[in-house]
């Protein structure tokens, strides 16, 4: 969709592809069950959260230590 707004019809109020690049490059996977210590007091968790709404989506705990 970027790629038709910008390059056919000269959109000019998108992200760029090397901005978009950057940000990716930040990106960081988290697997089911797995638990992601970003620092020594924020954890993040991915859970299943089931066939609702939306198949197969997932669910996260955040918890921040004081």
């Amino acid at each position: 969709m970027r790629k038709v707004m910008v390059d056919r019809k000269g959109e000019t109020n998108f992200f760029t592809s090397a901005m978009i690049k950057d940000c990716m490059k930040k990106v960081v996977a988290v697997n089911l069950h797995q638990t992601l210590m970003v620092d020594d007091e924020l954890e993040i968790k991915a859970y299943y959260a089931g066939l609702g709404f939306i198949y197969f989506s997932l669910g996260y705990r955040v918890r921040i230590d004081d």
